[in-house]
Parts: structure tokens; sequence; C-alpha cells
């Protein structure tokens, strides 16, 4: 079915998840979807994969550290973001500083051979950051803060700007600055590169519960949603937003109750939204011939579709699909999961990868569990926990 995922949690070449372990402060780790098992990523001998102290130069650590934002794996390398801490060695010297400076790194990691690259390096600061890298066709896209002016001190002096690179060159252009193609978008608020098509990148924003998209010269832009003017907010990416043939999927809020939400198809061409299922749903995901999502065990609309659900208490979550225009909706299976609940999933094939959350009164922690949906089997991974 060829799902495809917009998530940075994790990534996958087909025959692997990775993922960090540990709510991705653990070591990194491969997940196999055929099997279970678990297996280290870092082929490194002597790693120290769990150290959170890390050198400027990280010859003696893992070369990709417990916390990196992982983004993608293309030709056998996982496309990475990490943070180092260093101190200014000059002003160390003159000075006797100890002020403790951090700068981001977007670097690839080859599976095959266990080298890094760092290909991107920023003195981060309040303004100077890197953000939101998405691989589409033969290039990576994604947005960083650009000074411009010679030494920049404010806010002001920096442009929030839609950057790519070829992949394997690494040479970056600068597209455009986003305060010229959309001026009365609100400053320093981060939107998310949701798909580059046709010309077109599309953007959404948590923060506004805006969609909008220009061409890739920055012109002819156009908000799909412009939630402050519109009065319609929800746009929220925690429950999934994707792009795939010209239509954005996108979960909003219920206006009663307030904590249900439901599953909205919308046309880019002409920005019409449509309601897919009467069906509150918790998470949602799109492939490239299905949706597939869990339905809200809280609250359902109808007595009906509530038993479907599962009563709550049960423990006993409804994965549902349905066609791309909302039709056919039917149950695929269920995952019974004791004094627990699920996290949003990462899809690869047939199969998602979800996060379980689990507690008693004394103890918490999480697995993860692999769903597939050809058959509804379940299986059980990474199981790990710790008092309250």
């Amino acid at each position: 079915m060829g799902i495809q995922d917009i998530s940075q949690d994790y990534i996958s070449d087909g025959t692997y998840v990775i993922a960090s372990e540990g709510f991705q402060t653990g070591a990194i780790a491969k997940y196999n979807l055929a099997t279970g098992n678990i297996t280290n990523v870092c082929l490194k001998n002597g790693c120290r994969h769990l150290t959170t102290s890390f050198e400027h130069t990280m010859d003696n650590n893992c070369p990709i550290p417990p916390n990196s934002t992982l983004f993608f794996i293309h030709n056998q390398k996982i496309y990475y973001k990490y943070e180092i801490s260093h101190f200014d060695e000059q002003e160390l010297d003159e000075f006797e500083s100890t002020k403790l400076l951090k700068r981001n790194i977007f670097a690839s990691y080859n599976l095959t051979t266990g080298e890094r690259q760092n290909i991107l390096e920023v003195e981060k600061n309040d303004y100077e950051q890197l953000y939101t890298f998405k691989l589409v066709g033969d290039y990576i896209y994604y947005f960083r803060y650009i000074a411009q002016v010679e030494k920049p001190f404010t806010a002001d002096d920096y442009k929030l700007c839609l950057c790519r690179m070829k992949v394997d060159e690494y040479r970056q252009e600068i597209l455009f600055d986003l305060s010229n193609a959309f001026p009365d978008y609100p400053q320093r608020t981060l939107p998310m590169l949701l798909a580059v098509d046709n010309g077109n990148a599309y953007f959404v924003c948590n923060l506004t519960g805006s969609v909008f998209y220009c061409s890739l010269s920055g012109e002819n832009g156009k908000y799909l949603i412009n939630a402050e003017k519109e009065g319609f907010w929800g746009i929220y990416d925690a429950y999934g937003t994707f792009y795939s043939n010209g239509y954005i999927y996108f979960a909003k809020y219920v206006q009663e109750p307030q904590k249900a939400l439901y599953l909205y198809r919308m046309d880019t061409n002409t920005g019409e939204k449509v309601v897919l299922t009467d069906d509150y749903v918790r998470w949602f995901f799109v492939a490239d011939d299905a949706i597939y999502y869990e339905m809200s065990q809280a609250m359902q609309p109808s007595e009906a579709q509530q038993n479907e659900a599962g009563a709550v208490g049960t423990y006993r979550y409804t994965i549902k699909q349905m066609k791309l225009d909302g039709t056919d909706s039917h149950i695929i299976g269920h995952i019974d999961a004791p004094n627990a609940e699920t996290a949003r999933p990462w899809g690869v094939g047939n199969k998602f990868f979800i996060q379980m959350r689990w507690r008693t009164p004394t103890i918490m922690g999480h697995y993860d569990v692999i769903f597939d949906v050809t058959n509804g089997s379940v299986i059980e991974v990474g199981k790990s926990e710790e008092m309250e």
C-alpha cells in the first residue's frame, strides 16, 4: 500500500524502522519490521551510545547522539540533526569565559560503512537554527534563519528562508524569504514544510492553525486556511497532517464535544474542505491508496460507533481503514493493551509502528507494537519501565 510519512519521530528503509529508544533519549536502534528484533544502528566499536557529554570533536562518542532528530533515509544513509555544546576557545584562553555555546549540525550516517558526514553547521542562538529537513526527489528542503547584515544583533537582522540542496552535492540554494511571500505571516513563527509538488511548496503551522502555499520562487502565495481571519482553528500535526495528490488531510477539533477530532480532506486547488467520516478519531495516517485511523474511545457520535470503538477502560483500540475519499470504512483490527494508551503511529510498507504508553500505580513505561494492516496481527517490541 506504500505508506509514506512526514513525521520526524521514526524513519525507515523498508526493512527496518530506525528510532531512538526511550522517547528519543537513548541510543538509535533498528527495529526489524518482520521479526521485531532490535539492534543498534551504530557500527563504531567501543561507542558510548548513552553518553550525555559530547566533546567538540565528537571523536569518542556516538555518530548519532541521543536526542538527535531523525529526518529520512536515502541510499543507505540516515539524515538527521544533532546538537553539541562547546566553549569559545579564544574567549576561554583570553578571558576564562565559561559561556557554553551550542551548535546545530545536519549530518548523514552511512548504515553500511558507519561513517558520519557533517553537511551543514550553524552556531545556535535565538534566531539562527536549522529546521524541518525534507527529501523531495533529488533535493533536500529546509528552513533556516539567515542573517541579512554582516554583524546581526537583533531578530530583525534575520529572515526565515526556505532553502534546498541537491542530495549528495549539499550546496545551499536560498529559494525565498517567507516574509516576502507572505507579508502578513506572523514573525518568528515557524511553519512546517508539508510537501513540494508541481512547483509549489505547501506549509502548515500548528501555532497559527493556517495552511498556505507558494511557488518555489516565493511567488503566487495563497492561504488555503487563514485561521485567524476565518475563525477555522485546529490544524494540529500532532494528530497527523498529510499531502497526497493535490489534497491535504488533517484533523480538527469538533466544536462539541471539544476533545473529539474530525478528519478533513481539503482540495488545494479550490480550498474546499470536506469531513471524511462521522467517526471521532484519535489519530490517522494517509497512505498512497487508503486512510487508517484509530477510533476515539472517549466519545463517539452514536451508541453504535461507541460500541465499535470499544468501551472506555477496556483497553481495546480499534483501527479502521477507508478509501481516500472517505468511502468503504471498515475495521481492520484491534490492539489490546491493558493499562496502556496508543501514541501517534509511523507507517511503512503494510505495517504501523505504534508506541504504547502504560502505567500502574507504581510503574510507568512504554513499548512499541508493529501492527500489520493486512491481517491485524500485532507484535510487541522494546518494552521499558521506570518507577513513578
